[in-house]
């Protein structure tokens, strides 16, 4: 499970009314993670705060891209990429069983994980005055997840990679002032994958600067 709170600063060249556009920008997500891991023998994992209990930062600065092709003033079709990699170390204050590997309390533990997400999605505007703009998405997304766990002192590590394919709607406000578009936008996935339930909330906040062609 995974939530991320952002903050993303673009620039975009838009088509008026259709045609392609395209933006980059950095992407600032406040991200919250839980995670367990499960032997293939059956041994249960130790639910996880990634952030709290492995010290992974929950802020790291990204950068964002979208590309996008306009059909009319009502439907898009968007595909949007960002990669968040963080690192942390921390010594453990219990005992951690991850994949079937135990992590003993007061082991010095270094953590590598990166989530690598990409998704594809239709929108559809339904509301569309002077400067307000309303619409609704759904999509696919996908989730590539690498987490690695490390004792510094003894050099035991294990690590998972999963990618998980989860369906998406989403919500958008946008308003336009002098060139410029503010953006809230809120995004949800969910499904069962291989007996695990995945989800993954995200909220974004945005100013775009618009360079028509």
């Amino acid at each position: 499970v995974c939530g991320l709170l952002g903050i993303a600063l673009t620039a975009q060249c838009m088509a008026a009314e259709s045609g392609w556009f395209a933006s980059l920008g950095a992407f600032d997500p406040k991200a919250s993670t839980n995670i367990r891991v499960d032997a293939q023998s059956g041994t249960l994992g130790t639910n996880l705060h990634l952030e709290t209990d492995l010290g992974l930062p929950d802020r790291r600065v990204v950068p964002q891209a979208t590309l996008g092709y306009r059909f009319n003033a009502s439907s898009s079709l968007e595909f949007n990429y960002f990669d968040l990699r963080r690192t942390g170390n921390r010594v453990i204050n219990e005992n951690i069983i991850y994949n079937g590997q135990n992590y003993a309390i007061n082991t010095n533990v270094s953590t590598f994980a990166d989530n690598q997400t990409k998704f594809i999605q239709y929108r559809y505007t339904f509301l569309d005055s002077r400067n307000w703009e309303l619409s609704v998405a759904a999509g696919l997304h996908s989730t590539r997840f690498t987490l690695g766990l490390s004792d510094i002192s003894s050099g035991v590590s294990e690590s998972v990679d999963v990618t998980v394919p989860l369906p998406l709607v989403g919500l958008r406000a946008l308003y336009d002032v002098d060139g410029w578009r503010v953006r809230a936008e809120a995004t949800y996935f969910s499904m069962q994958f291989n007996g695990m339930h995945c989800h993954l909330n995200n909220y974004t906040l945005g100013l775009t600067r618009q360079f028509p062609y």
